[in-house]
């Protein structure tokens, strides 16, 4: 599957995360694409001492979300394959001990005049993964957002 423009005048956000379960780290990322694809910004942040991949996923919503509200958007849609946030997030009554970071997110999200939740295959997220990746493949734990 390829990644999908959003329809006009519309900004998607794709996330992306890594976890290495030997470190305790993970790697969080994002960027928001226009309706022609043209990507506006990205980002990158690691984080210590996280626990689950569950977590790390957690983290990576919290990061971008976090991130776009201090840009100032107001409408967008967030894409993500991470299976088990998504799970966390329709049913966070099953996830007790992720109750700050689940609420966090939909703290944020109140800022927001419109956002969707988008599920998606890892294949057309790739762009989201590979920076997420880069906190461990290339020692990359700064973080950064850019055009």
């Amino acid at each position: 599957m390829k990644w999908r423009k959003p329809a006009l005048n519309t900004l998607k956000c794709n996330i992306g995360c890594s976890w290495h379960s030997d470190s305790f780290n993970s790697g969080a990322s994002w960027l928001v694409r226009d309706h022609s694809g043209k990507v506006l910004l990205h980002s990158r942040r690691s984080y210590a001492m996280v626990t689950s991949p569950l977590e790390a996923e957690l983290c990576s919503f919290v990061s971008a979300i976090e991130s776009l509200q201090n840009l100032r958007y107001k409408d967008l849609i967030l894409e993500s394959p991470l299976l088990q946030a998504r799970q966390a997030l329709l049913e966070p009554h099953l996830f007790p001990q992720h109750r700050s970071l689940i609420e966090k997110v939909f703290t944020l999200l109140q800022s927001f005049n419109s956002w969707n939740f988008h599920h998606t295959s890892y294949a057309s997220n790739r762009a989201a993964k590979a920076i997420a990746n880069s906190v461990f493949e290339i020692n990359k734990f700064q973080s950064y957002v850019a055009r």
